[in-house]
């Protein structure tokens, strides 16, 4: 973790600040501390290199403290099959309401692989299970005063069962979780969102933008199940508060079902940027003037058509 030193004159100074056992995803602040997000390592046999949630020392962090980061939250507190949690990664934070909110991210068909390399099912039934049992929609937490005595954290979307793989019986068994969503399943009720990409205040609301990999399993696995097209594209939801679910904005990519993400958003007051992540360039239909495979950046207006202005 670095913390810029620099100056007009000399703008590549840094100072570390932090030394954590996983890669850093994302920041926020709260009540003079930074939290990072991180994803699980390679070979995560710790809890430390596990995707969690980290708590800085109270700031300004100071040279001798950039070991004394707290783990608040870990994979292993909601996942309950091993193998799948060194899978994970946490995405999105930020401090909205007094609480800190953050997401998981589930790279499509990490889970999978890493099952199928380490207990390889002598069926394609099997293999099919397997498959199904290892996907995992992004889960919604937030918490308050943590890394304290008081700390508390809350499941606001996921599930209270999760498949779990037992080796030595070769079967898989729903375990559950320790956890009950305040509000509504994994992926906001779309299992196929995978990813909490970013969070942002605006104003005074929580945006959330997801993955939504929807059109990748229509597109490049034929035998999966059929996806509904309705609801492929990225999603953008808003907490109105602290004390209400999350609505949604757009579900369908904010109009272009290609746009499979929203990759970072940027505040203006009330409003906000959208960067999109959309690879698939050669999908682009030079004969319409539909935008479709390609990046775009999008405006959002409160109160306006949620994809109104394509910049």
């Amino acid at each position: 973790m670095l913390r810029w030193a620099g100056n007009r004159a000399t703008p590549f100074t840094f100072d570390k600040v932090g030394d954590l056992p996983a890669q850093a995803a994302d920041l926020a602040y709260l009540d003079g501390r930074i939290y990072a997000t991180t994803w699980s390592a390679a070979n995560a046999t710790t809890i430390g290199r596990l995707a969690g949630v980290w708590r800085s020392p109270a700031l300004p962090i100071r040279a001798g403290q950039i070991r004394q980061w707290t783990q608040v939250f870990d994979a292993s507190r909601y996942e309950t099959d091993p193998l799948i949690r060194t899978t994970y990664g946490l995405g999105g934070v930020a401090a909205f309401g007094g609480y800190l909110y953050w997401g998981t991210m589930h790279v499509p068909l990490q889970a999978s692989l890493a099952h199928q390399a380490k207990y390889p099912q002598p069926t394609d039934e099997a293999v099919r299970l397997q498959a199904r049992n290892t996907q995992r929609g992004l889960s919604i937490w937030r918490g308050k005063d943590l890394g304290t005595p008081n700390q508390k954290i809350e499941l606001l979307y996921g599930e209270s069962t999760l498949p779990a793989y037992a080796p030595e019986t070769a079967t898989w068994s729903s375990v559950p979780t320790g956890w009950t969503p305040l509000y509504g399943r994994s992926g906001f009720g779309n299992s196929l969102n995978n990813y909490t990409w970013r969070m942002t205040v605006a104003g005074d609301r929580l945006f959330v933008a997801t993955m939504d990999w929807s059109y990748l399993v229509h597109d490049l696995l034929p035998q999966a199940p059929p996806t509904d097209p309705a609801l492929w594209g990225a999603d953008l939801w808003v907490f109105p508060s602290a004390a209400e679910a999350a609505q949604p904005i757009n579900t369908t990519g904010l109009g272009n079902y290609l746009n499979y993400g929203i990759r970072n958003m940027v505040a203006d007051g009330d409003d906000l940027y959208l960067g999109m992540a959309n690879p698939m360039n050669l999908r682009t239909d030079p004969t319409d003037d539909v935008p479709e495979g390609g990046w775009e950046l999008i405006e959002l207006s409160r109160g306006r058509d949620a994809y109104a202005d394509r910049l």
